[in-house]
């Protein structure tokens, strides 16, 4: 038997974890901002100084990784919120005070809401970091912005 109580706490549980996620990658993107910011205008200790000769690449690893990361984990989270979407709709339907639609439409993949969208930013944010690596490794700019096409278009193809 499915009931509002358990639907409503799932459904607000996966809206926390979403909101950590998102604020762990902006905690990221600021530090690593910082950092950049520190190692370009030379205030990195002098035992850091391998760093200053692959800041970029060292910058964009260390952004791609957490960014494919927490991608992933809201493409997971993003699943469970239609999951949870469908089962409020089925409940609903068994309710006589509401209109009764059909719980098929709940489950339809919208690529305007919020859900989908959050994760588009996750990974245009990796996108990013691989255009930057690739161009830190001296790859053709056109490569690397084929290569962060391709990251973007590859996570956000359903």
């Amino acid at each position: 038997m499915i009931e509002f109580p358990t639907v409503s706490r799932e459904f607000r549980s996966l809206i926390g974890r979403r909101r950590e996620l998102q604020t762990l990658l902006g905690s990221v993107f600021a530090g690593l901002g910082i950092f950049l910011q520190n190692t370009l205008s030379g205030g990195l200790p002098d035992s850091l100084g391998m760093i200053r000769r692959h800041v970029f690449a060292f910058y964009a690893v260390l952004l791609m990784v957490p960014s494919v990361i927490l991608a992933l984990r809201m493409a997971r989270l993003h699943g469970g919120l239609v999951l949870n979407g469908v089962l409020y709709a089925r409940l609903m339907q068994g309710q006589d005070f509401t209109p009764s639609g059909d719980y098929r439409d709940a489950a339809r993949h919208n690529d305007t809401g919020v859900s989908f969208l959050q994760f588009a930013l996750m990974d245009l944010i990796a996108g990013f970091s691989t255009a930057v690596l690739a161009v830190a490794l001296d790859a053709p700019k056109g490569a690397a912005l084929i290569a962060a096409t391709r990251v973007f278009e590859d996570g956000t193809r359903w």
